[in-house]
């Protein structure tokens, strides 16, 4: 299940805080996404690229630029109960590299990425080559 490998706890950022200051807490927390949130549940996801390609490369201010202009709005997410190969199966279909997941009610719980599917898939294949 979903819920038992994704990453926890998320970085998140809200809608109106700057793109500078959420870009420092990419830094300082070293990840390339961040989930946005309101009252719990994800709205958005800004990446290391939309900051760069959107906001630098732009020329937009950083310092007022806040986030809710620059987000992807509405992200794919996926059920904490959901299977890896649901995972597996939206990478494909939507071209996504990040998933946020959610609980019964919609609320954020953790985050899965495409990485996170390799490393896991990779680790099963080296306990059947052992096997």
């Amino acid at each position: 299940m979903v819920g038992k490998v994704c990453s926890r706890p998320v970085v998140v950022t809200r809608p109106d805080d700057t793109i500078e200051a959420t870009a420092r807490l990419m830094r300082m927390r070293n990840v390339g996404a961040v989930v946005v949130v309101s009252n719990g549940s994800p709205i958005g996801l800004l990446t290391d690229r939309d900051v760069a390609v959107d906001v630098v490369g732009r020329g937009k201010d950083p310092t007022t630029t806040p986030v809710r202009e620059v987000m992807k709005k509405l992200p794919t997410v996926i059920q904490e109960e959901a299977e890896i190969f649901d995972v597996a199966r939206i990478f494909a279909t939507k071209g996504v590299r990040r998933l946020p997941v959610v609980n019964k009610v919609g609320k954020l719980v953790g985050i899965i990425s495409l990485d996170d599917i390799l490393m896991l898939l990779g680790g099963q294949m080296g306990q059947i080559a052992e096997g």
